[in-house]
């Protein structure tokens, strides 16, 4: 089908075509998203909107980090975790302390002296996860989804970038 093939997806520049991308993710892996001019369907494009649509085409993660508040700042490090299972240990100042397997998260946090503030982490945010970071003063983690959470704490804010 489109194995092997770099997979665009031409999207209407409204929610609809936002939701759309969503469902096509599920069963095809998208490579890259072009978007119609806002508050118009793809069907409606003249030629030199199509064009300009597909020139500007963006890869997917950019389209869905640009898409969904606050991760922007994080998105350098996103790139270097996505699709590693990897997690990145981050002081106040957004310097890389660590990079380690997601596998060895928690032992690392319950285990170090570090002045842990952010991790971005290709992975799932579980509950587990969320106590060790408490009792560490972590303020935020960035995973690429949330899992099943019971107390999600106050003290630190979770942002997702895989849902």
């Amino acid at each position: 089908m489109v194995k092997n093939k770099k997979v665009v997806a031409f999207l209407d520049g409204d929610r609809g075509g936002a939701l759309n991308l969503k469902k096509l993710m599920q069963t095809v892996k998208i490579d890259y998203v072009a978007i119609a001019p806002p508050g118009k369907e793809v069907e409606d494009l003249k030629l030199d909107e199509i064009k300009e649509a597909l020139e500007n085409k963006k890869p997917v993660e950019d389209y869905l980090l640009e898409s969904k508040e606050g991760l922007k700042e994080y998105r350098d490090y996103i790139k270097k975790v996505v699709g590693q299972l990897k997690a990145l240990i981050i002081n106040e100042d957004g310097d890389v302390l660590k990079e380690i397997p997601v596998s060895e998260l928690v032992d690392y946090l319950s285990s170090t002296e570090d002045p842990v503030h952010t991790i971005v982490m290709d992975g799932i945010v579980t509950q587990r996860l969320l106590d060790v970071s408490v009792k560490k003063g972590v303020k935020k983690i960035v995973g690429l989804r949330k899992g099943v959470v019971v107390r999600e704490p106050a003290e630190i804010e979770v942002l997702t970038f895989g849902d």
